[in-house]
Parts: structure tokens; C-alpha cells; sequence
């Protein structure tokens, strides 16, 4: 495909791949919508949200670390106070994920593996922001991996087969 130098939206976007096109794994995504009404379960980001809105491009990159997998997602923001308070609502919501991770009742609705790798995901997830950008990082360690791998289903019980209609069983 030629090059469209009049075309600022291919020139922003080749922009942002190049920062990230050093990765194994890498997206550069520009933001035209965010939903208005997001939540995590029952529940609204609504401070979240609203920030988002100041969002225009998200750059996502992962790449082996040892063993692990680092990922970094980056949102580029309108200006440098909105990265600055996206960072502040993202470090409240991570408080926030890590009381609720560790009530009783809470880690009750995971598996014992599961409900580990997701605290120990959001306690190590390092959010910071600089001039108009707010990174979202993190490792993933094979613990955290396994932990949020979806459970080996329940063997399934061996249901006796019928007998095909018109047999009889004998009599005893």
C-alpha cells in the first residue's frame, strides 16, 4: 500500500507502532469511542469512564522476560492532567481490587489458584503516567499464568448405555 503523507492519522499511527514494533507481540489501536457506561460487575466506573474519553490512542506490547511475559499498555491522553488523574482513578480502582481480592467471600467465587494470581496481578501491576501518557504494566509470572488459566473441567461420569429398543433384559 503507497504512503499517504497528506493522511495524519497514518502518520500518527505509523508513529506509535514504531515505539512498540520492537515487541514479539504488539497493537497500536487509536481510540475514536469509549463506552460512557462501563463497569466491572455490578460495579460504575463512571470517574473512569469519563477519563477514558480523554484517551486517543492505546499502544499494547508483550514480549518474554525469562519466564515471564511482560505486557505494557499505554494510553496516550488529550493532555498531561488528564494522564495525570487517569493514573490517580486507575491507582484508586488497584486499592480498591486489592481489598476487595482479599475478602473471604470474594476469593470464594475463584479457584484457590485463581483468586492468588489475580491478587498478586494487581499488586505487582505498576501504573504510572508521563506528559500525556498513562502506562499500565505488568509481568506475568507462570504462577500468575496457571492461576488464570481456566480450571480442568470435572471428569465426566460414565452414564451405563440403554439398551437398543425391541432387546429385552434377560430375567433373573
Amino acid at each position: 500500500m503507497p504512503a499517504n503523507n497528506s493522511d495524519p492519522t497514518g502518520a500518527a499511527l505509523k508513529q506509535r507502532i514504531n515505539r512498540v514494533a520492537g515487541s514479539p507481540l504488539f497493537a497500536a489501536i487509536r481510540m475514536d469511542a469509549v463506552p460512557k457506561d462501563a463497569r466491572i460487575g455490578t460495579f460504575r466506573i463512571d470517574a473512569i469512564t469519563n477519563l477514558l474519553q480523554s484517551v486517543h490512542w492505546l499502544t499494547f506490547a508483550a514480549a518474554p522476560q525469562g519466564q515471564n511475559l511482560r505486557v505494557v499498555l499505554e494510553g496516550e491522553c488529550e493532555s498531561s492532567l488528564d494522564a495525570t488523574q487517569l493514573n490517580l482513578a486507575l491507582g484508586g480502582l488497584r486499592i480498591m481490587a486489592r481489598g476487595y481480592l482479599s475478602e473471604p467471600a470474594t476469593r470464594k467465587q475463584f479457584t484457590p489458584q485463581g483468586s492468588e494470581a489475580l491478587l498478586q496481578l494487581v499488586k505487582q501491576a505498576d501504573i504510572s503516567a508521563e506528559s500525556n501518557r498513562v502506562q499500565l504494566a505488568v509481568s506475568l509470572t507462570p504462577e500468575i499464568l496457571d492461576g488464570l488459566a481456566a480450571p480442568n473441567p470435572a471428569p465426566r461420569q460414565q452414564v451405563p448405555a440403554k439398551a437398543p429398543p425391541g432387546t429385552a433384559k434377560p430375567a433373573h
